[in-house]
């Protein structure tokens, strides 16, 4: 090609990647400018150095589990292991495929144009499990967790994507009235119930699965776990060194299911 030197397209790809996460990255900048601004205060009362240093402190934390590589960390220390198809075979037989709701965006679907959401493997395993004929049933549970819109809920648009992945209408059940994963265990038990169902694979994601499956020992089910999706990511050098929006999101999903356990403690609800 033309002009096209290797070298030199070489060159800008490794700046480019080494910049981006740093020029590219709102929540990096508004951290670094936040703290420059801190550290130029020059408080005088020592009430005001100490509301300076609880600033710098939260901004320095904010920073550090907004690192991708501190967000895969997290994940790792809390996450259960991945499920194995093989060994689930083995442990085998199963009734029924219980997939917990959280893949879509109901209220963002319109008629043909599906949202999901990084939690999409969940439906995929549940499909998967069902082609392996691990269980001749597929029980997806899951209405809408959404005040502002109760009514879009998620269980026939799992139902629909379920289908496009071989899995046939008839070999599927729907619970579209949970909103939470306490609901899902209550509310799936009279369908499960209803057809005779005693052993399940439980199919949510690795960073869900500790929680989940509390939930669903306390409320008597024989199950076996099977973890779908995972929060840990490849380490890529430098942009995992460098706070992301991304990361944060994924530290602060672990830290909303470490506080969803106590809070289910609380309740009894474990």
């Amino acid at each position: 090609m033309p002009g096209y030197d290797p070298r030199v397209q070489t060159i800008i790809f490794w700046i480019s990647k080494l910049l981006r996460p740093v020029l590219a990255s709102p929540l990096f900048l508004t951290l670094l400018a936040a703290v420059a601004a801190l550290l130029a205060l020059k408080p005088e009362k020592r009430r005001m150095r100490a509301l300076r240093a609880v600033a710098l402190a939260a901004c320095l934390a904010l920073a550090l589990i907004s690192v991708p590589a501190v967000a895969s960390g997290l994940a790792r220390l809390w996450e259960t292991e991945r499920g194995n198809a093989q060994e689930l075979a083995a442990a085998g037989p199963f009734d029924v495929i219980v997939v917990l709701g959280g893949s879509t965006k109901p209220a963002a679907s319109i008629a043909g144009h599906i949202e999901l959401n990084d939690a999409m493997e969940r439906l995929i395993a549940a499909a998967l499990l069902y082609r392996a004929r691990i269980a001749p049933i597929i029980l997806f549970t899951g209405g809408s967790g959404d005040i502002s819109h109760p009514d879009d809920k998620e269980a026939p648009l799992a139902a629909e994507l379920l289908k496009l992945m071989g899995v046939p209408r008839e070999a599927i059940l729907l619970e579209a009235e949970s909103r939470n994963t306490h609901e899902n265990a209550t509310l799936s038990k009279p369908l499960l119930d209803s057809i005779g169902a005693s052993r399940i694979v439980l199919v949510t994601s690795a960073w869900h699965m500790r929680r989940s499956a509390g939930i669903f020992g306390k409320a008597g089910y024989d199950f076996v776990p099977y973890a779908a999706d995972s929060l840990v990511d490849p380490f890529s050098f430098p942009a995992d060194l460098f706070p992301d929006a991304g990361a944060l999101d994924r530290s602060t999903r672990i830290f909303r299911e470490l506080a969803g356990v106590v809070a289910y403690r609380l309740l009894g609800r474990l």
